[in-house]
C-alpha cells in the first residue's frame, strides 16, 4: 500500500570493531571530511561498543577530544548531545558536566576556553621542566658536596698519618718500621718529616 519498506536487521555491537572504527572517525575528522549520517550515529555508540565500563568512560572522553575539532556547531551539538543521551549510563558526571557546558559555550568562549585549557597546559608543562631542571642542579649539588666530603676525609686521613710518622720519628722509630705501620705513605714522604 504505501511506498516505504522497513527492513530490520539485528546488530550486535560486541561484533564490531572499536578501535577500527575509532581510528577511522580520528583520520576522516583530522583531515576535515564531513560524517554522514550513517557515521555520525555510529560516532554516537562508539563508546557501546567497548566491553567494560572502564572502556567505555575513557572512549568518552576521546570521542569528546574528537568532536572538538569539528568545524560546524549543529554537527558537534547533534553528535555530542546524542553522546549524552546514549551513554547516561555510563558516562562520568564530570565528563558529561563538560560536554553540556560545551555544547552551552557559544564561539568565542569556547576559543577562551581552548586557550585557557592551552595555557593550563604550558604551565604545566614549564612547571615539570622547572622541576626537572631543580633535581638535576640539586643532584649535581648533592655529587659536589660528596666529592669535596671525600677528599676533605681523605686529606685527614693523609694528615692524621703524618702525624702519627712524625711523632715515630721523633720517639727514634726507624723509616723502615714506619712504612710496615702506616699504608699510605712512602719513604720519600716519611724522610721529608724529619
Amino acid at each position: 500500500m504505501g511506498c516505504l519498506q522497513f527492513t530490520v536487521e539485528e546488530v550486535f555491537l560486541s561484533d564490531l570493531d572499536a578501535q577500527e572504527i575509532e581510528t577511522r572517525f580520528q583520520r576522516k575528522i583530522h583531515s576535515g571530511e564531513i560524517l554522514s549520517d550513517e557515521e555520525q550515529m555510529q560516532f554516537i555508540i562508539l563508546p557501546l561498543v567497548h566491553k567494560t565500563k572502564e572502556e567505555m568512560q575513557d572512549c568518552i572522553v576521546r570521542c569528546f577530544e574528537m568532536v572538538k575539532k569539528i568545524d560546524s556547531p549543529e554537527i558537534q551539538r547533534f553528535l555530542l548531545s546524542g553522546l549524552i543521551v546514549f551513554t547516561d549510563k555510563v558516562i562520568r558526571r564530570e565528563d558529561s558536566e563538560r560536554i553540556k557546558r560545551w555544547i552551552e559555550m557559544t564561539k568565542v568562549g569556547r576559543l577562551f576556553e581552548e586557550e585557557k585549557q592551552k595555557a593550563v597546559q604550558e604551565a604545566i608543562k614549564k612547571e615539570k621542566a622547572d622541576k626537572k631542571k631543580a633535581l638535576q642542579r640539586a643532584s649535581a649539588d648533592k655529587e659536589r658536596a660528596l666529592q669535596k666530603a671525600a677528599a676533605e676525609r681523605k686529606q685527614e686521613l693523609l694528615d692524621e698519618k703524618i702525624s702519627i710518622a712524625r711523632k715515630f720519628l721523633m720517639d727514634g722509630i726507624p723509616v723502615d718500621s714506619i712504612l710496615k705501620c702506616i699504608d699510605g705513605l712512602d719513604r720519600a714522604e716519611i724522610e721529608a718529616l724529619k
